[in-house]
């Protein structure tokens, strides 16, 4: 039995070989509609993966009677041209035509989890975190809060210190911007 390639048709989880263990199974279309064949999915470690509809199963007879797919791939765009040795793990819509979810592990050690919301945390190989969404950025938002409370006004005797109106507005507009970054 060699390697067979196939386009996945559906999915169930069911029982391995052995029938002692919960796996994936997937239906792939072989070489007609009528060549439908059911094999086991076989994820790296600390990993689980369901693929959509329409990925390229490549897949591997174990035995006689039982197969296992070695790769799936799916239709979205490949992302790490050019970046050898770095690897991306990532979802996608149930089309399997668009990435969701991504975490980037790049050659220079940064990692990068990001949404299709573009919500994004950078963990630089320089020792340094970037968290951020398409309008607001954690650091920006810490500089703003710095700044304000250098330049905070204050009013009244000693004794009955409190802050001016005008610096609770300012401390006010910065907690409306981590609003828009953090739950």
């Amino acid at each position: 039995m060699g390697l067979n390639e196939g386009r996945l048709t559906g999915r169930e989880d069911g029982k391995n070989r052995d029938g002692d263990k919960t796996v994936r199974l997937l239906q792939t279309e072989v070489s007609s509609e009528q060549d439908i064949q059911t094999v086991e999915l076989i994820d790296t470690f600390g990993s689980e993966s369901n693929p959509p509809d329409n990925s390229k199963v490549f897949h591997l007879g174990v035995g006689t009677a039982w197969q296992v797919a070695l790769s799936v791939v799916d239709g979205t765009p490949l992302q790490l041209e050019g970046k050898k040795g770095a690897k991306q793990k990532y979802s996608t819509n149930e089309a399997g035509t668009e990435r969701i979810a991504t975490i980037t592990m790049d050659n220079d050690g940064t990692i990068t989890l990001t949404n299709s919301s573009n919500v994004s945390i950078i963990l630089k190989s320089n020792e340094k975190v970037t968290i951020s969404n398409n309008t607001q950025n954690l650091r920006d938002i810490l500089d703003s809060l710095m700044s304000a409370i250098q330049e905070m006004d204050t009013f009244g005797s000693p004794t009955r210190h409190s802050v001016h109106p005008s610096s609770k507005a300012v401390f006010a507009s910065i907690r409306n911007r981590l609003d828009y970054l953090m739950e």
